[in-house]
């Protein structure tokens, strides 16, 4: 049998034994496993293993004896003689990890005869270089270490799809007390696998205010792990695009510095997750001034971020009016699109209706007669930036109010936020102002969401009292002229207030009780 021919056959055929290290490991205060999901483990090494620490030269050295492989047919073949593992890395005072700088840090040998006709098929089987080490002291004499390869050689390494090898130890009889300033020792067993690609960290920053000069370069993004600890930076192209690479799947925190004179239109600290399958993506909106103006004359152009969770999701975005379809694509958790309006006047019409996988998903109304602009969320997805006919850019929708300030309701209510607390999924909810019977809100939504609406008589309030209908049904009233108590946790029909604000008290304070008995 060629050689060749062998390594494709084992390639596309391979079938490991189980085991799921991050599920059976409680973390500990003493360090941390990197969490390695080893379910396509290749090799076995027995209790036999030692392992040493020399805190004076901070060399940490693995010896033990690899005892079987499993392959697709269910076939477990026993490595044979002359067969060894040896891992030698250099582990600092901190726990960080790095190359031993003479010898390959992982080296693997052993004799596989894998069609069973008596001649070896695999020696020299496997080396690699270090990427990442974990460690666990339980408290116990039993403790745990994980590491990260990067194929350098071996027969072996063309079986990995990624050019990754996982390794796995348990420590039995061991001297570690979670810190490497001492010396230590124990016995070692585990597991060698296969372990998915390093991800990357990717994404954009730009300014959601400017089209004419839309993406900020030289711009500094930092990733932490969940441990806080900084594990990669990177800086923005000309196009405003930066992606940060090596790492393991997890949770991350991603934070961008802001260049001087700069500020941020949302937030400065975004967090992603990294599976084996999929990159984290993290876009920023960062502006110096930018002139922005009130929604005029129907939105022309909007910029929306897909905040779902759905991978390849099939995103379309239809005016309502005319039923046109101006959006029709596949789109990835946290990324943004544009669409663009096609009626006569060039602009999106009253309404877009969005669609996510061919169900309905959000509404936005786009004539201008709400608020619209970056910061709006609707569904799952969230304005970044727009433009309307005769306005221009949109500025943000203004944050709500700090909670820690409030005042007496006077003047009448001037915006209020809602929850809804019904059971009706894709619930028409409409807000009618009572004595002039305009509507402050139209659209769907689901239990437990909050939505939130501006007055519009014309001191800009919301009048004395707004009636809210639920499916074309009365479901609530609440007074809003001041003449009764109001404020967040008020609690009317299938609906609870968030928050809010008078047109001359300022932010609505919390009330001592739920409902309002009229």
């Amino acid at each position: 049998m060629k050689l060749a021919q062998f390594s494709k056959h084992l390639h596309l055929g391979v079938c490991f034994l189980t085991l799921v290290v991050a599920s059976t490991v409680v973390p500990s205060a003493n360090g941390a496993l990197l969490g390695l999901d080893l379910s396509d483990t290749l090799i076995t090494y027995d209790s036999t293993g030692t392992i040493t620490y020399d805190s004076d030269t901070d060399l940490f050295a693995l010896d033990a004896t690899p005892a079987a492989v499993r392959f697709a047919s269910g076939i477990v073949r026993f490595i044979g003689d002359p067969r060894s593992m040896q891992i030698r890395v250099l582990v600092n005072e901190m726990g960080s990890v790095s190359s031993n700088g003479t010898v390959d840090d992982l080296v693997l040998q052993g004799s596989i005869d894998y069609d069973g006709d008596g001649v070896a098929d695999f020696v020299d089987t496997l080396t690699g270089r270090v990427l990442a080490f974990g460690f666990e002291d339980t408290g116990i004499v039993t403790d745990r270490y994980d590491f990260l390869f990067e194929a350098t050689g071996g027969l072996l390494a063309d079986l990995l799809p990624h050019q990754l090898i996982g390794v796995t130890v348990t420590s039995e009889n061991s001297s570690f007390e979670g810190t490497f300033d001492v010396d230590f020792e124990g016995r070692a067993k585990g597991y060698i696998g296969f372990h998915c690609a390093l991800r990357n960290i990717q994404g954009q920053v730009y300014c959601c205010r400017d089209d004419q000069h839309p993406f900020i370069e030289q711009v500094v993004v930092t990733a932490f792990d969940a441990n806080g600890v900084e594990v990669g930076s990177a800086v923005t192209d000309p196009n405003g695009l930066y992606v940060i690479g090596g790492l393991l799947p997890g949770n991350y925190t991603v934070v961008v510095t802001l260049p001087d004179g700069a500020e941020a239109c949302f937030d400065t600290t975004v967090e992603v997750t990294t599976t084996c399958e999929q990159d984290g993506i993290a876009n920023f909106c960062v502006c110096e001034d930018a002139e922005c103006g009130p929604c005029e004359g129907k939105v022309t152009e909007l910029t929306l971020q897909y905040n779902g969770t759905l991978p390849n999701a099939r995103i379309k975005v239809v005016q309502k009016k005319d039923n046109v379809l101006v959006f029709d694509d596949i789109v990835q958790p946290g990324e943004t699109f544009t669409v663009v309006g096609t009626d006569k006047h060039g602009t999106l019409g009253t309404e877009i209706w969005i669609m996510v996988n061919c169900r309905f998903n959000a509404k936005i109304h786009t004539s201008c007669s709400q608020p619209i602009g970056p910061g709006l969320v609707r569904g799952d997805f969230e304005v970044i930036s727009g433009v309307s006919k005769e306005g221009g850019l949109l500025c943000p929708v203004p944050p709500l109010p700090p909670e820690d300030k409030c005042g007496k309701c006077e003047g009448k209510v001037r915006r209020l936020r809602l929850r809804y607390r019904g059971t009706i999924q894709n619930a028409h909810i409409q807000v009618v102002q009572k004595k002039d019977g305009i509507v402050v809100f139209d659209d769907v939504v689901q239990p437990g969401d909050t939505f939130g609406f501006v007055g519009a008589d014309k001191k800009g309030t919301l009048g004395t009292e707004i009636m809210i209908r639920v499916n074309n049904r009365v479901r609530a009233r609440f007074h809003t002229s001041c003449s009764k108590p109001i404020g967040p946790g008020l609690i009317q029909g299938d609906f609870e207030v968030i928050d809010g604000d008078s047109r001359e008290g300022g932010a609505l304070c919390r009330l001592r009780w739920g409902s309002d008995d009229d």
